[in-house]
Parts: C-alpha cells; sequence; structure tokens
C-alpha cells in the first residue's frame, strides 16, 4: 500500500528535516523526488561522530539495514527508510567512506569497513 503525500510529509517533520536552498537548471518529472533528497543531504538528526562528519538519521538506518542484511537492495532501503531513490542514493553516496562494495552490482552486498 503506498505511502499517503501527508504520511510522506510526516516523516520528513519527524525527522527534523531543515531548509536550504538549490537552483535547478530545469525540472524533470521527478521533480518531488529530487526535492526530498536534497532536504535528506543534511541527514536528519545527528547521532553518530564519523570520519569528522555526523551521520544523518537515514545514514544511520542505512547502516543498521545493512549491519542485519548485507544483500538489501535500493528498493529495500526505500520501504524501510520511506525516502525517495535519490534519497537513498545520496545517502549511500555519503557513506563511501565506510562502504565497501563486494561482487558485481547484481548479487554482490554491501560491507561496513570501518564504523568507529
Amino acid at each position: 500500500m503506498p505511502m499517503k503525500e501527508i504520511e510522506k510529509i510526516n516523516i520528513l517533520i519527524k525527522e527534523g528535516e531543515g531548509l536550504a536552498v538549490e537552483f535547478k537548471e530545469h525540472f524533470t518529472p521527478r521533480i518531488d523526488e529530487d526535492i526530498v533528497a536534497f532536504a535528506n543531504t543534511k541527514g536528519g538528526g545527528s547521532k553518530e561522530k564519523k570520519l569528522g562528519e555526523k551521520l544523518g538519521e537515514n545514514q544511520n538506518r542505512i547502516l543498521e539495514n545493512i549491519t542485519k542484511n548485507k544483500f538489501v537492495t535500493i528498493p529495500e532501503l526505500l520501504r524501510m527508510l520511506g525516502i525517495s531513490t535519490t534519497a537513498v542514493e545520496n545517502n549511500l553516496a555519503k557513506l563511501k567512506k565506510i562502504l565497501k562494495r563486494i561482487g558485481p552490482d547484481k548479487g554482490g552486498h554491501l560491507e561496513i569497513v570501518d564504523r568507529s
């Protein structure tokens, strides 16, 4: 059952997303995902210090899911976190310093190499 728009907005508010400005050269059909992804670039709350920066709530939740299932997929993360594809991809990109891809894109998995 897809989430209603109000539920998505309530998730964003609950996670403490802030305001920022980003200029786009053009609008895409996925503008709503772009907006949510940009809102998530700062992460939700900050709970953990890593490599000189604090991890956001979504990044911590992604790491928790990878710890539970190293074969977790982006579509599964979308459902579990309730955020857009772009937001998941942006958060994974921020975690690339502590994640290592093992194997091919299809059939491979992620490992957490350093979380100290």
